[in-house]
């Protein structure tokens, strides 16, 4: 038997199950039968009930109404369109939807929304799992997903979430092997002398930028008087050909980082080089104010990067490396190097300094083994 508080015309109504439970029910509509749509969702207690038909009644009166007998393809491109704007950055907007494209609507997109289950997730975790995703992509993919149905819940077309009961993939350790030894970050830079990215390479070997970060830099975030660079941002691919500058996620990825010897050097010779590239292209050249660009002046596209960092690579006599290696490498000789942890993470720009630590302790072994053995070595 149900305890039943019915409130005004529209303004839904309360009650309370058998098992104790409260539920919130909203009028949201009608089915193709005639027969009038309820919106509902249960609480623990009744005034965390009342709160949830705040909410329901919130969405009612912004017109959000959810047809429990869509597909789950159909209820994820309604939330993306609907939902999601406004709550995350343009560029974390953009990323949300070509997940739930690549990833989960081919796999889950033809049930029923109202008949998705574990199972359902569990098996598309397993098919991106066979396919090659890696641990990382699968982790965001579940990530998103919950998300996405987390407004389903609220709105009770669905009474519980099925991506949230389903454990995601454990977490993968950071690919850390093909980072570049010292003689092969070496090879690297002899090989790059001369080319017209060479401060490209340096930069990102010495100071460990992440790719886009590097590309995003503008001459107006590298102060040569004042011997230092800041990053501010990174640069991104937005489907449809538009490349855009996404600001720092974290404070500390914000950051500003010293320039000294050659990596000074050869951004002020990359500044010369440019310059004359400029005269060379006269009117054909487009002024983007980047500081690593395209023979035109246009700034470089990331995978465009990737592919000329691989064949760098390969050139310099160590084969097909990772673009995001460099940044490994750059950590990996800091830390040999005897530069204090904290100095490497704020150099990285970590958000935190246990990151830092999780990542490079086995890769900095080298360096704690050469300091046991200077004071203990000969004892």
């Amino acid at each position: 038997m149900t305890n039943r508080a019915r409130r005004g015309s529209g303004e839904g109504s309360l009650y309370q199950r058998a098992d104790g439970r409260w539920v919130a029910q909203v009028e949201s509509g009608t089915l193709p039968s005639g027969r009038r749509r309820y919106a509902r969702a249960s609480r623990p207690t009744k005034r965390e009930a009342i709160e949830a038909l705040g909410q329901l009644q919130r969405h009612a009166d912004q017109g959000i109404d959810l047809d429990r007998t869509s597909t789950v393809s159909g209820y994820l491109d309604w939330w993306v369109e609907t939902v999601l704007p406004g709550t995350v950055k343009p560029s974390t907007e953009a990323d949300y939807a070509a997940v739930l494209k690549r990833w989960v609507k081919p796999h889950i997109g033809h049930h029923r929304i109202a008949k998705l289950t574990p199972n359902h997730v569990q098996t598309m975790l397993r098919t991106l799992e066979r396919q090659g995703l890696s641990p990382r992509s699968r982790q965001y993919a579940r990530a998103v997903l919950v998300r996405a149905l987390k407004w389903a819940v609220t709105t009770g077309a669905l009474p519980r979430n099925p991506a949230s009961l389903v454990e995601g993939p454990r977490n993968a350790a950071t690919k850390l092997d093909d980072a570049l030894t010292s003689d092969e970050a070496l090879a690297v830079l002899a090989k790059a002398k001369g080319d017209p990215l060479e401060a490209l390479a340096v930069l990102v070997l010495r100071l460990g930028l992440r790719r886009g970060e590097a590309l995003a830099l503008q001459w107006d975030d590298l102060d040569f008087d004042g011997e230092e660079l800041t990053v501010n941002g990174t640069l991104k691919y937005r489907q449809g050909g538009e490349l855009y500058i996404d600001p720092p996620k974290t404070t500390a990825a914000r950051r500003t980082i010293p320039l000294v010897g050659t990596t000074l050097a050869a951004l002020k010779d990359h500044r010369r080089r440019q310059a004359s590239l400029q005269l060379t292209a006269g009117p054909l050249w487009h002024e983007s104010g980047y500081v690593f660009t395209r023979p035109d002046g246009r700034p470089i596209i990331p995978d465009q990067a990737s592919v000329w960092w691989r064949d760098l690579t390969v050139r310099a006599g160590i084969g097909r490396r990772r673009f995001h290696a460099t940044r490994h490498t750059a950590a990996t000789l800091m830390l040999n190097g005897g530069v204090p942890l904290e100095v490497v993470s704020a150099i990285l720009g970590h958000a935190g300094l246990a990151i830092t630590a999780d990542v490079y302790a086995k890769v900095s072994a080298d360096s704690k083994r050469r300091a046991l053995d200077a004071l203990w070595g000969t004892s």
